[in-house]
């Protein structure tokens, strides 16, 4: 049988559930002196930590700010066997993003923002990826004062979907558009 200990520790006055009756060896729940909760480790440096998987209910929500009753600020997540939604995140009552587990679906309310990732970079991606990495959506900008333009292309498979070959297909560049032209006039 497994013996437990629940108390004071006495190296770091924290307070202690333990495994194997000793406070000091096998800490499974921790209070530090500042309130901090630890959970499998024994050294918490948040309001909570964690040390391994947490699991929430079906539908069950990590709630942000002073939530009450209706919380209006949170992250949902469902069981990727119970329906469409997979996650869902929800800012003042309104959906601002989700993905949707069934179809793949991915839904974002006003802007989505593709950032380049660099400071020294100025274009940015979408793909979309299959198993043959068939298309594209790239964004370049370049200081209006620069001879290079700013650009918005789409690049496409350019014959059958297993050939590998992607290149760009149209381009919009200011008000200029062209279709199988990289510089359009």
């Amino acid at each position: 049988t497994d013996n437990f200990a629940i108390g004071k520790d006495g190296t770091d006055t924290s307070f202690r559930i333990a495994e194997g009756g000793a406070l000091e060896t096998n800490p499974r729940f921790v209070i530090k002196n500042g309130g901090n909760v630890g959970i499998g480790l024994t050294d918490p440096d948040q309001a909570l930590d964690v040390n391994g998987n947490i699991r929430i209910p079906n539908e069950g929500k990590i709630v942000f700010g002073s939530a009450g009753s209706t919380p209006n600020d949170y992250l949902e997540l469902y069981d990727v066997g119970t329906g469409d939604t997979l996650l869902r995140l929800v800012q003042d009552g309104v959906k601002r993003f989700s993905v949707q587990g069934v179809n793949g679906h991915v839904y974002m309310q006003n802007k989505l923002q593709i950032d380049a990732g660099s400071t020294n970079t100025n274009t940015g991606e979408i793909s979309f990826n299959t198993q043959y990495d068939t298309a594209f959506l790239r964004s370049s900008y370049t200081d209006p004062s620069a001879s290079t333009e700013t650009y918005l292309a789409f690049h496409a498979n350019t014959a059958g979907a297993s050939n590998g070959t992607v290149a760009e297909q149209m381009r919009i560049a200011g008000s200029n558009v062209g279709i199988g032209l990289t510089e359009p006039s």
